[in-house]
């Protein structure tokens, strides 16, 4: 939309398909492109024993974080311990037993609330996790 004195451009995450008009403007709307799922959650490590830190992503509305027994894996890597976690950082004040530990996944969620991916196994299988952060 343009003139000679202004000019609009609009990016939506919504769907803004259609035409809007009157008299004095029109207005098309939609996807430029594909809005894909982010991909794997990069750099997840602790800053302290509780305080789970990892690198940010601008596409990324929120955060899942899974947690599971290590003594579990590599059959299942963690139920939903946190859906919809805002900052790139997560607090978990558990203490595993002795002679166990706890295992860590994030993935991060699109504006759209499109999972992505959990990553893959050594063996490069895609991870799969159910039941999924709701």
């Amino acid at each position: 939309m343009s003139s000679a004195s202004y000019r609009i451009s609009l990016d939506a995450l919504g769907d803004v398909s259609g035409v809007r008009s009157s008299a004095s403007f029109r207005l098309e709307g939609g996807f430029v492109s594909r809005y894909a799922p982010p991909g794997e959650v990069k750099h997840l490590g602790f800053t302290t024993k509780s305080h789970l830190v990892w690198d940010g992503e601008r596409s990324v509305g929120t955060y899942n974080v899974y947690r599971a027994v290590l003594t579990s894996l590599p059959g299942t890597f963690g139920g939903c311990l946190a859906a919809g976690v805002a900052p790139p950082a997560f607090d978990d004040l558990a203490i595993p037993g002795p002679g166990t530990g706890l295992a860590y996944l994030v993935t991060a969620e699109n504006r759209l609330r499109e999972e992505g991916t959990k990553g893959t196994s050594s063996n490069g299988v895609r991870r799969l996790n159910a039941p999924a952060c709701p």
